[in-house]
């Protein structure tokens, strides 16, 4: 937890560096030190871990967008083929933070998720669906439903970069088997906006655009950014 909290100087050699020492360690591998971060994270809704972790844990909220920065670069150098077991657990604990972070922004008005929090919490998803076989881990499907109802909470306040949608929905299609299970995350986002225009909710301005060029990308037309294919 405390590494994940640090300020760290050439954080993608860095993390690069640590995933590939740990991958001598069965004892310790590369997916276990993501699934042991969001364990304790899990924590901090018992009295006991909040004295045991008294420095970092009381003040998790004001320390996400680090602690989400450094996991997100980690993922990136994190195997998709190796580790199953492990990835599965993580997906299943993965589900539950999303919950609870979606949870905090429904009962915390005063802050919302900054753009940097939504980018990262993007790349680790993005990095987690890219895992070989995700769709047979048992909370798979639950995890994108959790993901989508906090994106689509977080898009009421948070600008989001184009790119960043297009490839969390894209990694969902090529992730899950069944064709309404690959559309979820797409349908979450349009439906949003969808709900946005009818003034049933609310929506930055700025991710209006984003989520009709998404819908223009997906019917072949052409938008303001570069797309690079992710293959």
């Amino acid at each position: 937890m405390q590494l994940f909290d640090t300020n760290i100087e050439r954080v993608n050699q860095f993390w690069s560096t640590i995933s590939f020492a740990l991958t001598d360690f069965p004892e310790l591998n590369p997916v276990s030190v993501i699934q042991y971060l969001l364990e304790v994270s899990q924590l901090l809704k018992f009295e006991l871990a909040k004295k045991l972790f008294q420095d970092i844990l009381e003040d998790w909220p004001n320390r996400l967008s680090r602690i989400l920065f450094n996991l997100s670069t980690y993922v990136e150098y994190v195997s998709p083929d190796a580790y199953f077991s492990h990835w599965s657990i993580v997906t299943n604990l993965l589900d539950s933070f999303f919950r609870q972070y979606l949870s905090k922004i429904q009962a915390q008005t005063d802050r919302n998720p900054i753009r940097t929090e939504l980018k990262n919490c993007i790349g680790v998803m993005v990095a987690i669906l890219r895992v070989h076989n995700f769709s047979t881990f048992k909370n798979s499907i639950s995890l994108v439903e959790g993901f989508s109802k906090w994106l689509t909470e977080v898009l009421h306040e948070c600008k989001v970069d184009l790119l960043d949608l297009l490839a969390v929905c894209t990694a969902c299609n090529r992730a899950l088997l069944r064709d309404r299970d690959k559309q979820f995350l797409t349908k979450a986002i349009v439906s949003e906006l969808v709900q946005a225009l009818k003034f049933k909710c609310d929506m930055n301005e700025h991710n209006y655009m984003i989520v009709l060029n998404l819908i223009l990308q997906d019917a072949g037309e052409d938008v303001p950014e570069v797309i690079i294919d992710d293959q």
